[in-house]
């Protein structure tokens, strides 16, 4: 999860696997990989060949654990996630991007407060149910179909020490956080937050957004973490709205007839059987009408066609 001490356990874990850690870097970054980094990947369909990861324990990074290649996903991976308090991870986040020159959204947000950064589009649409999105399920309870095949672990960011450990039991690895924090918000930076205008309003808007995760984060202590369930592994389909039909072309519109005078109808009749003046035919209707007429023309041509030639069986002629 993006600001949810992601970039500290990458450092705990390469401390431990070295070049068996593949980590995914988006491809869209632009800010340049640090010394010592772990492997990177920056295109996940590649694990679809076995032969990629070869060799590799763990595959991490900001990326939700559905994109994994079914492939990898069958082998029913440990699925791990740290989550953070929703409303502080978005604080972070957007002074992350102000202080980072190469976010793409480091120059909108610049000269924007945290409440005027919520009404931005590209950074708006990253804050609804938002790390709960990355564990592919907004429903309720939390325990999604997608996630149930698989071994699951989720720690808090304000509990890192104890999700570090329970990572340690569950895969086998010597992880040590002592001393490592990378990726640090400055110290202080809450308290610039507090003097911005509508910073309160910016945090209950936030939160309003973002009540399901906050509900799910509240429904454990310290960690939540499940067995492989016997599901099948299923390959989630992404949802698109469709595409608009393209619009009818328009037909030469008939003349209305002139109102003819109806006859005054029955009491018994209902007022939506009496019009009150014949309605101007539709395009469907002139068009049936039109053919019709075609058709009886073409039956008395044929007729005529029939009765000039002088061997024709008069039983083959239509009767009149």
């Amino acid at each position: 999860m993006p600001k949810s001490a992601g970039s500290t356990l990458r450092t705990v874990f390469h401390q431990a696997l070295g070049d068996e850690l593949l980590w995914f870097r988006n491809p869209e970054s632009r800010q340049p990989a640090e010394a010592g980094h772990p492997r990177l990947i920056t295109d996940l369909s590649l694990l679809e060949r076995p032969e990629s990861w070869m060799g590799v324990r763990l595959v991490g990074g900001h990326f939700p654990a559905w994109k994994l290649p079914l492939g990898l996903r069958e082998r029913r991976p440990l699925l791990m996630a740290v989550l953070r308090e929703p409303v502080a991870r978005i604080e972070s986040l957007y002074t992350y991007i102000r202080r980072e020159r190469s976010h793409i959204l480091h120059a909108e947000l610049q000269a924007r407060t945290l409440r005027e950064a919520l009404e931005l589009p590209a950074f708006r649409r990253v804050v609804p149910q938002g790390q709960l999105r990355f564990l592919r399920t907004t429903q309720r309870p939390f325990h999604a179909r997608l996630l149930a095949p698989f071994p699951v672990l989720i720690g808090k960011h304000e509990h890192l020490p104890a999700f570090v450990a329970a990572a340690s039991r569950r895969t086998g690895l010597d992880l040590d956080l002592a001393d490592v924090s990378a990726n640090v918000s400055p110290s202080g930076y809450r308290d610039a937050l507090r003097e911005q205008p509508g910073y309160e309003e910016a945090r209950a808007l936030i939160a309003s957004l973002t009540e399901d995760e906050a509900e799910f984060m509240r429904s454990f202590d310290q960690l939540y973490e499940h067995e492989a369930g016997d599901g099948p592994v299923e390959t989630p389909r992404t949802t698109r709205p469709r595409a608009a039909s393209a619009p009818m072309p328009l037909r030469t519109q008939v003349p209305p007839l002139a109102p003819v005078a109806a006859k005054p109808a029955p009491a018994s009749v209902t007022a939506a059987a009496t019009p009150a003046a014949a309605k101007a035919p539709s395009d469907a209707q002139a068009d049936r009408r039109a053919a019709r007429r075609e058709a009886r023309r073409s039956a008395r041509q044929a007729e005529r066609r029939r009765s000039r030639q002088p061997d024709a069986d008069p039983q083959d002629s239509p009767k009149p």
